[in-house]
């Protein structure tokens, strides 16, 4: 083997190795794709609606986002964030927020001291450790409902009914992340109605609204399932009482 060749081969040694470091580069990604939906009945309520969730998380390096990417079939969407911003502790508390918000509003609308959903409140805390964020907020409020009146909202299985929103302290839904990756969520699951938040009046100028976004969304899948955008879970309770 003459030097020519010897120096061929070393350069293509190189390439491998060199892809092999920049792969692993550090590079923060915040990653969000589609999930799953479970019923409320799986993490401590007796209900029969259910929630979305998405699967998110954030890469460390090139070579998770091309993993990631493989894995999904490049359905995922990445957005790139700094290392310092990456910090999962504020969604614990929103996750307590969220069911301290469902337990006050089922205790309102069901006219029932708080204190009565003490143990309900130790179960859900227990059974969502898995869940990040509180944009199951809703879903849990209604599900609580049902509980406690013996409602069934599905109309014993005749409809899918799914959602997603967060219920704030003062039982106003609010706006929520993942929109695009809920609702394909929901449309893989044969949802029927899909609870939204009401939010386009009072989203700031220059941003989109869940509503919005979930408008155009259905429209561009040609999504079967029926939005419902509501303002309070009062609104979404009333919707769900008038179906037949």
């Amino acid at each position: 083997m003459n030097f020519k060749e010897n120096r061929l081969a070393f350069l293509l040694m190189l390439i491998p190795l060199s892809l092999s470091i920049c792969a692993f580069i550090p590079h923060h990604e915040e990653f969000t794709t589609t999930g799953d939906i479970d019923s409320v009945n799986k993490i401590g309520t007796n209900g029969h609606v259910n929630f979305v969730y998405v699967r998110s998380g954030v890469t460390k390096n090139w070579y998770e986002k091309l993993a990631l990417s493989f894995v999904y079939d490049n359905k995922i969407n990445f957005q790139p964030v700094d290392k310092e911003e990456v910090a999962y502790e504020e969604e614990a508390e929103w996750r307590e927020d969220a069911i301290n918000h469902a337990i006050e509003a089922a205790a309102r609308i069901t006219h029932q001291p708080v204190t009565a959903f003490d143990d309900t409140k130790k179960r859900l805390l227990a059974e969502t450790e898995i869940y990040t964020g509180d944009s199951f907020g809703l879903m849990v409020g209604l599900g609580l409902i049902e509980e406690r009146t013996g409602e069934d909202f599905t109309k014993r299985g005749a409809y899918m009914i799914a959602g997603t929103g967060a219920l704030e302290d003062d039982q106003y839904v609010g706006s929520v992340g993942a929109i695009r990756e809920k609702l394909l969520t929901a449309q893989q699951n044969n949802v029927d109605y899909f609870f939204i938040p009401k939010d386009k009046e009072w989203t700031p100028p220059g941003e989109i609204s869940n509503q919005e976004e979930a408008e155009r969304i259905v429209q561009e899948h040609r999504m079967k399932l029926q939005l419902v955008p509501v303002d309070t879970i009062d609104e979404a309770l009333a919707f769900l009482r008038a179906l037949p």
